[in-house]
């Protein structure tokens, strides 16, 4: 009797280090992430420009650029901050879009191995100067973006991931030239780059 008390007791014991162990890994592979700083580049393909008042329309060349945002998770599955981008763009001119934007982003994380995957879907809407080829506006312009991206971080180490997204961005340009008019465009954009988390 007094062996099959020991038993059970010694069972007990470890079954309690055990839960104890499998707590402390899923902690450390899935750890609080409340601050996020990244840094990317940018990507754009396909899409076009269009302009009223006699601007007409052409189809955009490839557009590159850097960007850079802050977030801060509200929820477990919501972040939100603002984001910084530059980008080149055009047609047989280059321009430039230079876009501040508040940034709402849903997350949900896998568990891949050791690691953590962080699946998002991001939304945002912000101010963009668009300082314009003078072929394009005497003046530069003015105006809005909207963007949506899917996308995902696939941290390497609790702290850093590769951030890798999708989607489609929007700008709408009010400039000058001769006269009032509006430049809109619509592109394909991916980012590609490096995300700190504390």
């Amino acid at each position: 009797m007094r062996s099959c008390n020991l038993a059970r007791t010694c069972l007990a014991l470890l079954l309690g280090v055990g839960s104890l162990e499998m707590g402390a890994a899923a902690h450390a592979q899935e750890p609080d992430r409340n601050h996020y700083i990244s840094g990317y580049a940018a990507l754009g393909g396909g899409g076009d420009a269009r302009g009223d008042n006699g601007f007409g329309s052409f189809d955009l060349n490839p557009t590159g650029g850097i960007g850079a945002r802050y977030e801060y998770g509200i929820l477990d599955v919501l972040t939100v901050g603002a984001a910084v981008e530059w980008t080149n763009w055009g047609g047989k001119d280059r321009n430039h879009f230079i876009d501040i934007s508040p940034i709402v982003r849903g997350r949900h994380t896998l568990a891949v191995g050791d690691f953590a995957l962080e699946l998002h879907l991001s939304f945002l809407v912000g101010l963009t100067i668009a300082p314009l080829d003078d072929n394009v506006s005497d003046d530069g312009g003015i105006g809005i973006n909207l963007g949506g991206f899917v996308g995902g971080t696939f941290f390497v180490t609790d702290q850093i991931g590769i951030l890798a997204e999708i989607g489609i961005q929007y700008h709408r340009i009010s400039a000058d030239s001769g006269g009032d008019f509006t430049l809109k465009t619509t592109q394909l954009m991916s980012h590609l780059g490096v995300v700190i988390a504390i």
